[in-house]
């Protein structure tokens, strides 16, 4: 009868203490790495996210220009009536005190010495935690005076 403790048990292999935590250790490093990128991309895509709305809140300025004329009268438009400078904005474009985003819009009239021409230029920008990004995004149009 054989005994549990049989010398033919004593061969055979398993994984020791020091093959467990290496593989652990490894197993730690891998999803540390994975955790990392993956608030990296997270990070990324709130950024492209700010810089998306950022470009709209731009794109609507011009707009409301155009619309702006339309209900006032093209000589109406100048930088005293519609030029701003670092205008803290919503997400939605709105002005807001606590706002994450920032506006300026300049209006230059007479535009290459041309009383038909007048410049609408929009620059925005977001917030990073709480300061004005050093990404500036601007959007320029040239409007024409129809006689």
């Amino acid at each position: 009868m054989a005994r549990a403790t049989d010398k033919k048990s004593f061969g055979v292999s398993g994984i020791t203490l020091v093959e467990t935590v290496i593989s652990a250790a490894l197993l730690v490093v891998v999803v540390v790495g994975v955790v990392a990128l993956c608030a990296q991309t997270m990070n990324i895509a709130h950024r492209m996210e700010d810089e998306y709305r950022t470009a709209s809140i731009a794109k609507s300025r011009i707009e409301d220009g155009r619309s702006y004329i339309e209900l006032n009268g093209f000589d109406a438009l100048t930088n005293e009536s519609y030029g701003e400078t670092d205008t803290r904005l919503d997400s939605n474009g709105v002005p807001d005190i606590n706002g994450g985003f920032y506006r300026s819009t300049t209006v230059t009239t007479n535009f290459n010495e041309n009383q038909r021409l007048t410049k609408i230029e929009v620059s925005a920008s977001y917030s990073i935690l709480g300061k004005k990004s050093p990404h500036t995004i601007s959007i320029s149009s040239i409007l024409v005076k129809m006689t």
